[in-house]
């Protein structure tokens, strides 16, 4: 059986794929023992899904919202724009 508190969703950092692998902390810096194959793609549609559910919720609340924005302690940002606010392709803005 997998202890998932032994596995963490990560980022590496030859090829920056994400994958979800067994953390070792061993010496000075951690290692992975273990990892899946790639699932970047998988990954992000899933942030992707949360991100979109938590824009439906909070419309729900606030009709006027217009996206969702997740702020990161380094100061990066991660923005949803619905699909039907977003620029069309070739319009001026």
């Amino acid at each position: 059986m997998i202890k998932w508190e032994n596995y963490k969703v990560v980022c590496t950092f030859i090829r920056n794929q994400i994958v979800i692998a067994k953390i070792d902390q061993r010496g000075s810096f951690p290692s992975i023992s273990d990892k899946s194959t790639d699932r970047t793609d998988e990954i992000v549609g899933a942030v992707y899904q949360h991100m979109r559910g938590e824009y439906e919720q909070r419309k729900e609340a606030d009709p006027e919202a217009v996206g969702l924005t997740f702020t990161f302690a380094d100061g990066g940002t991660l923005v949803y724009s619905p699909p039907e606010l977003a620029p069309k392709e070739g319009a001026e803005q």
